[in-house]
């Protein structure tokens, strides 16, 4: 079941498309994340990001 706080679809039209071919009845799906080189790299560097972030000192005087 859709939230109904915020749209499934950001297109009227691709919602529409949609429930031509599935109907209107929705089946939960659960998608596991596998582990992958590329996913650690990345979440290595936004935490890095951050914490650089974190540590700047940008001031508008």
């Amino acid at each position: 079941m859709a939230n109904k706080s915020r749209p499934a679809f950001a297109s009227p039209s691709i919602a529409k498309e949609v429930k031509e071919v599935f109907g209107g009845e929705a089946v939960p799906v659960v998608v596991r994340m596998r582990s992958s080189k590329d996913v650690s790299q990345f979440i290595r560097k936004v935490k890095k990001a951050n914490d650089d972030a974190a540590k700047s000192q940008l001031s508008f005087d």
